[in-house]
């Protein structure tokens, strides 16, 4: 995101630049002869004994005992990580771009990892560095031959890096200048362009939005921007307006007090109950955000790809609790070869103070995780639809199951045998009179420490409440994460949640995925237990996996 950050990562700079230097000349020696290798056999060769992934590895191992660092979610090698940024595909890989405040750095930079299966990533050199100004968000577009790469560069707006090597190891700034520049466009008190997004249409031009506000002041008053530029060149462009117009930001509820950061716009498929694709004319985009003063949010509309307009026709938030503490932040996005829109977000700390967030118990300086990959359509009513994606599967080892376990009023049985804090649940309920039914996690054996997935038949809610998660004295009280689930009559509620020591994500049926970072201090804070509050209530199944880590280190 762009400036709004600059006090926190200051101070964090503060913090982390006491810290071990390293060696930036053997680094950048390394980064020449990788330049001068264009298959991917010699790069991957050369990535075994490079000084920036020797260090990163060494790092990630001084991490290992963290109990809070999560085993298979993203997570920064060192310093602090900030937004998913320029993630894509291009040449058999994933890769996801993120910004990171690393050790010794003057400020923030594109860090850059890679994936063959969106679960198992591997780091990469530095892709875009701090030359003149700060490199803060923007996305990629990946063509038949190249990336490009929009990022905002606090040095004057938004620029432009262009890469085509086999692991876009050679990243390549387009210009010294920035292509759009700052300067006021949409009206007084207009912030400069920042968080840009970029995608390409039939009609030869590039075309890139500037997600900013105009007006009062950021997550307070300000009123949203989507300034819209095209370009044939990706050098000159032209501003022809806004994509989201004024009413209709106004129309959905979303007027003064946010803000459109980070945007991500891309069409998304419809689907039917079997999940086959029945709209693949992109007819329908989804409009991917994050607002400062409330958090990660969505559009749903119809893009007028001739005039260039976006008419939204539902909102749909990100995530339901405070913006800042442990949850869901700002997302990355595109769409895979067979028209997935396929997303991921950066996941806040919640501890009290940047020290300790970044130190958590290890004092190994890091902060920053990313969630798991999401792909999101739409049902043939026109609602929004979420699961994750991703070879997670093949982290799975020691499943259990139980089956058909009947609940009474009031009652909570915890399930023996079925233990961990890096799992992946998936439970099937019938709430059948329950006033509320659900699952505790990360549960200590006297009930102290817990964190609750509860389902609200009448208030058709589904809530993530880790408010009783941690006695940690560092970890300040949250509201609960509370979201809509709408089941119709006589369906299931069907739970997939996945635990990773300081993180829980629960996917509920499909509509909707809730988010929250927990630090249980409990060694045996680890336990489970089904609970039915107001009425009976029937578990008709539940499978338990422990899942493996995605680092060497700690296999």
């Amino acid at each position: 995101m762009g400036k709004v950050c600059f006090s926190f990562f200051i101070f964090i700079h503060v913090l982390i630049t006491g810290h071990a230097q390293f060696n930036d000349r053997e680094i950048s020696e390394k980064s020449e002869r990788i330049d001068s290798i264009l298959t991917l056999e010699q790069q991957l060769e050369l990535l075994v004994s490079h000084s920036e992934i020797l260090r990163y590895r060494r790092l990630r191992e001084e991490k290992a005992d963290d109990p809070y660092r999560p085993l298979y979610h993203f997570s920064t090698p060192e310093g602090a990580l900030n937004d998913p940024n320029g993630f894509t595909f291009w040449n058999g890989y994933y890769h996801l771009f993120y910004q990171l405040w690393g050790i010794g750095r003057g400020g923030m930079e594109w860090a850059h990892a890679y994936s063959k299966d969106l679960v198992h990533w591997k780091d990469l050199p530095m892709a875009i560095k701090i030359d003149s100004g700060q490199i803060y968000s923007g996305q990629a577009l990946a063509e038949d031959n190249r990336v490009i790469a929009m990022y905002h560069n606090t040095a004057g707006g938004n620029y432009l890096a262009i890469g085509n090597d086999p692991l876009l190891l050679q990243m390549k700034k387009y210009s010294k200048k920035p292509v759009i520049a700052e300067g006021i466009v949409s009206g007084e008190g207009f912030q400069p362009p920042f968080d840009p997004n970029i995608w390409k249409q039939n009609d030869g031009y590039y075309y890139s939005i500037s997600g900013t506000k105009k007006n009062g002041k950021l997550g307070v008053d300000g009123f949203p921007v989507t300034d819209l530029f095209r370009s044939k060149d990706l050098l000159q462009w032209e501003y022809i307006g806004l994509l989201i117009e004024d009413e209709d930001w106004v129309n959905m509820g979303l007027g003064p007090g946010n803000d459109a950061a980070v945007p991500n716009f891309h069409p998304i498929q419809t689907r039917n109950k079997t999940e086959e694709v029945i709209n693949n004319e992109q007819e329908y985009w989804m409009f991917n955000f994050f607002s400062h003063g409330h958090g990660g949010r969505a559009l749903i509309g119809v893009y007028d790809s001739k005039k260039v307009r976006f008419h939204p026709k539902k909102f749909y938030q990100m995530n339901f609790g405070p913006v800042y503490k442990g949850t869901l932040h700002a997302p990355s996005a595109f769409v895979d070869s067979i028209g997935r829109l396929i997303v991921i977000y950066n996941i806040r700390e919640s501890l009290t103070t940047a020290r300790e967030a970044i130190s958590s118990q290890s004092g190994k300086l890091w902060y920053g995780i990313m969630s798991l990959v999401r792909h999101y359509w739409l049902s043939e009513d026109g609602n929004l639809r979420m699961e994750p994606v991703g070879d997670y599967q093949s982290l799975r080892y020691d499943h259990k199951k139980i089956t058909n376990i009947n609940l009474n009023k009031d009652e909570e049985i915890v399930l023996e045998n079925f233990s961990g804090n890096s799992l992946e649940i998936r439970a099937v309920i019938n709430p059948m009179q329950a006033e509320r039914v659900g699952i505790e996690v990360l549960r200590s054996p006297d009930g102290v420490e817990t964190t609750l997935i509860i389902y609200d038949p009448k208030e058709k809610t589904i809530t993530l409440d880790v408010s009783h998660g941690s006695n940690h004295d560092k970890v300040p009280l949250r509201e609960p994460e509370k979201g809509p689930l709408v089941l119709k009559n006589d369906e299931l509620l069907e739970l997939q949640i996945f635990i990773d020591r300081s993180v829980v994500e629960v996917f509920a049926n499909k509509q909707q995925c809730l988010i929250a970072r927990v630090y249980p201090i409990g060694k045996n804070s680890n336990t489970i237990s089904i609970f039915s509050k107001g009425g009976k209530a029937k578990l008709q199944s539940l499978n338990a996996w422990k899942m493996k880590s995605i680092w060497e280190d700690l296999e």
